[in-house]
């Protein structure tokens, strides 16, 4: 829809900032699998590897240096993180660098935050099987893999995580480590608040 101006109006301004982490490599990472089940993907083996805790530490460091940088004071930060392995040991590593107690209210898994599932036919095959599934997302991001999730319902389940934290914080850092996105950025620049996904 576009205004009087011919322009198409901003979206809603957010009440909070928010930071996404991306999880340290993994071990499926290393050994080039697709573990992208709740089953699997919170089994300790299927964590981080040696490098990945080195990351998430170093990523953990970064953000504190930007929360010092903005003036943001660390007690207001709150962690969400997807409840698999690789992503609970990333939030781990983060809230240790920032100080923040891990097992404490500011830190809690959610699960609207796992990994896509990418159905059964996937799970636990070769990472060199996602050319597949990304050239179908291409074309038809509406086409979940059979017994998985499509990229719409990703992203539904998404945008019901970040509605949710709207409603029940205001004006609060957060984070949120989570899966195959982006590495430390700020995603959105916000009126108050901030978070962090890693």
């Amino acid at each position: 829809m576009e205004d009087s101006s011919g322009s198409s109006p901003s979206p809603a301004i957010l009440r909070n900032r928010y930071w996404i982490v991306r999880h340290g490599r993994s071990v499926p990472n290393e050994r080039g699998l697709i573990v992208s089940s709740l089953e699997n993907g919170t089994k300790p083996e299927f964590g981080l590897a040696p490098q990945g805790f080195e990351q998430a530490r170093a990523a953990g460091e970064q953000l504190r240096k930007e929360l010092e940088e903005m003036g943001v004071p660390v007690d207001s930060v709150k962690i969400r993180y997807s409840p698999f392995s690789r992503t609970t040991e990333t939030a781990r590593a983060v809230a240790g660098v920032l100080g923040i107690p891990f097992e404490g209210p500011s830190c809690e898994a959610v699960m609207g935050l796992c990994e896509r599932y990418f159905g059964p036919s996937y799970e636990l095959l070769s990472h060199d099987k996602y050319a597949e599934v990304w050239a179908v997302d291409e074309a038809h991001p509406y086409m979940a893999p059979e017994g998985g999730e499509s990229v719409a319902d990703v992203a539904n389940r998404l945008s019901a995580v970040l509605s949710s934290t709207e409603s029940e914080f205001h004006s609060n850092p957060y984070c949120q480590p989570w899966g195959p996105t982006t590495n430390l950025s700020s995603c959105t620049q916000c009126s108050q608040g901030e978070f962090i996904f890693p």
